[in-house]
């Protein structure tokens, strides 16, 4: 499991916002606030490659789609990244813009539906790319796309204050809960033995069978807002703490791990161990391969 979190190396400047495994290699996406954009390469035994640089206002979300790696950017700056290894693209070390729209920034990337679906950060608007061509979707106000998850028949797509909305095809979407007031962002959603599972900025871990009310029932309350959730099929992992870029949040909190085994949740880290927030929890196999 490898979390990325606030100060995750320190040479990275704030935060690990985001990480992926591309053919067989960690890549992941640290920030210095929101004004540059890098990507790094593990190459094993902690040692690590710059493979991006100069993309514009940060790299909030990585994807792996049709065998492609993806980068989005934000904010101020909507535009999506192909790694395209020994490309200069105006400067920028690696990547070619291939997505390059009028909206706010891509917060969150998903592969879905056979799209790359895109999720802006500062309005409740979703986008996807095809390989070829950008088609904006969904604007609908509201404040910031912060996570997806595919769960039944549906993507379903957290929004700001507790909004959560779903599509069957990736192109049409539908708004399915309202504003949460006293529960907050939805900052993060996951899949786990047959639940839809959304954690709050309040703290609170809620899962949804798929019948009756969509806000599900009561699991969990963590101290600080959850930020972020994975599964590897046995176990459900999740961070907590501030949101390091602050869309509408506190910048720095309790940066805790947990696990969930259907039961009983357990602290996994130490004590407020990763900084101002655990910002992705990735699962991924023990071994990855080194570059050579």
């Amino acid at each position: 499991m490898g979390v990325g979190g606030s100060r995750f190396l320190r040479c990275w400047g704030y935060a690990v916002m985001d990480m992926v495994v591309y053919n067989g290699r960690l890549y992941v996406a640290p920030v210095l606030v929101v004004v540059v954009g890098w990507v790094y390469m593990y190459n094993g035994e902690r040692r690590w490659t710059l493979v991006g640089d100069g993309l514009d206002r940060g790299v909030l979300s990585l994807a792996v789609y049709n065998g492609e790696l993806y980068a989005g950017t934000g904010r101020g700056a909507f535009r999506v990244y192909k790694y395209t290894p020994g490309s200069s693209n105006v400067g920028i070390m690696n990547w070619t813009r291939v997505v390059d729209h009028p909206w706010d920034g891509t917060r969150e990337l998903f592969v879905s539906r056979g799209f790359l679906l895109i999720g802006d950060s500062l309005y409740d608007r979703i986008g996807r790319w095809d390989g070829r061509r950008f088609y904006a979707d969904m604007d609908a106000g509201g404040s910031c796309i912060y996570d997806f998850a595919e769960f039944g028949d549906y993507i379903y797509a957290a929004a700001y204050a507790g909004v959560l909305y779903r599509s069957r095809d990736g192109i049409r979407w539908e708004r399915v809960l309202d504003y949460y007031w006293w529960g907050g962002n939805m900052w993060s959603l996951a899949v786990y033995k047959g639940r839809l599972f959304m954690g709050y900025s309040n703290g609170e871990l809620r899962a949804w069978n798929g019948t009756g009310d969509p806000r599900g029932v009561f699991v969990f309350r963590a101290p600080d807002s959850i930020l972020s959730m994975a599964t590897d099929g046995v176990y459900l992992y999740f961070g907590t703490g501030g949101d390091a870029v602050g869309y509408g949040a506190r910048s720095s909190g309790i940066a805790n791990v947990y696990v969930y085994d259907g039961k009983n949740v357990f602290l996994i880290s130490r004590w407020d161990e990763f900084g101002a927030g655990v910002q992705k929890i990735l699962v991924v196999c023990p071994f990855l391969r080194a570059s050579k």
